[in-house]
This record gives C-alpha cells, structure tokens and sequence, in this order.
C-alpha cells in the first residue's frame, strides 16, 4: 500500500503508551463537531487500543494508500484491508467488534497484515500485537 504513520507520544497513558515511544497508527478516528481526533495504534501492551491524538506528535505521515470514510458527524482514516473488509459489511459489529469480542481468526490475520504493511512502509520492524488476553 507505502501508507503509514508513525506517532511519538508526548503524555504517557499508564504503562500502555510511554513518553518518548514512537507507535504505528493503524487508524484514525475523528468527530467534526468536537473537532478532536483519536489513534488505533498497537501500544506498549501490544493492544490495538484507541488513544487521544493529542497525546502524541506525528513523526511521519503519508496517508495516501489509507481509506477515508465518513458517517454522520464520525470519520474514519485506515487500512483498505480493514475498512473493505467483508466483515464490515457482514457483521453489525464489524471488523473491530469481531475482533475485541470473538476468536475470530480472519480479523486476527487481516490486523497482522496490515500491521505488516504498515510498518513495511515505514520501513521498521512491526510492533509485536497480544492476541491473547
């Protein structure tokens, strides 16, 4: 895809995202009324958690190959990968909510992929994901 971003984290998060680390974005969340974003990346713990934009700074961006979607006053910045995703159109919960609430081995494959991808772009080791709990 040769898209990615990389944040470094200006406030840390408990033990999940550290000061001074650098993290791969997977996706971008943003709210236009309350014109404030937020990141998916894999943090510390190896979770592709939701974190506050405002507690990092971008170090790099090239968002070419990423996806936008937008519904309602919500948009959506991510991989193709994850946001054309069958799942997606398949399940209510879609990619996200099959992989935090199901074993679902599909989602486990396509985040690993993309984290793959991504950090190929980048040109840096991909973060290790915790897929167990």
């Amino acid at each position: 895809m040769g898209a990615a971003m990389l944040v470094k984290c200006i406030e840390s998060f408990r033990q999940q995202t550290i000061e001074g680390e650098i993290y791969l974005v997977l996706e971008i969340y943003g709210a236009f009324e309350a014109r404030e974003a937020n990141y998916r990346i894999i943090d510390s713990d190896g979770y592709p958690a939701i974190y506050p934009a405002a507690n990092f700074s971008i170090v790099s961006s090239r968002l070419d190959g990423l996806n936008f979607f937008r519904k309602g006053s919500k948009a959506v910045i991510s991989h193709s990968l994850i946001q054309k995703s069958i799942l997606n159109e398949e399940h209510t919960e879609g990619f996200w909510g099959l992989f935090f609430d199901e074993d679902n081995e599909m989602t486990r494959e396509i985040l690993q992929e993309v984290v793959v991808d991504l950090a190929r772009a980048e040109n840096i080791d991909p973060p290790i994901i915790r897929l167990d709990d």
